[in-house]
Order: structure tokens, then C-alpha cells, then sequence
């Protein structure tokens, strides 16, 4: 269903992947989302700012069914 790694592709960020593997939570605000990588021993946050308000939903709706589907913990900021 879905790959190992998360690689954002929104100018002005950063473009190194994120490993899902290595997510132990996701926390999901209005214009960002913030990954906490290795137990939450580090965080990685990508902003959405720069984006339009239906790709933002998008956006969000997909990580919320990849969270599911690999179990991994979410919640809304």
C-alpha cells in the first residue's frame, strides 16, 4: 500500500526522506505536521503553510490512513 519513506517535496523545506520505520507518532496541526522519530527521541516537522487549503486536506487525510494502516499513534494539535 504504501513505501518506507516519506520524502516531502515542498519548496523551502527540506527534501531528505523520513523513514517510516523510525515514526513513533505523528502530530498533525493546522498548516504543519510533526513526526517524532525514535521513540520521540527526535522530531522532524514539515510546514504546510505554502500549500493550498485542498492539498493541505489531502495531505493530511493520506498520513491519517498511513498512520492507520502501520498503527502508528496521531492526533490533531
Amino acid at each position: 500500500m504504501c513505501s518506507s519513506d516519506l520524502k516531502p517535496n515542498i519548496s523551502g523545506q527540506s527534501k531528505s526522506a523520513i523513514d517510516w520505520t523510525n515514526v513513533s507518532s505523528l502530530n498533525i496541526g493546522i498548516s504543519y505536521i510533526t513526526f517524532s522519530l525514535n521513540g520521540g527521541q527526535k522530531q522532524r516537522k514539515v510546514d504546510l503553510v505554502t500549500l493550498k487549503y485542498d492539498d493541505v486536506k489531502t495531505v493530511k487525510s493520506k498520513l491519517v490512513e498511513i498512520c492507520e494502516y502501520k498503527n502508528i499513534p496521531y492526533q490533531n494539535d
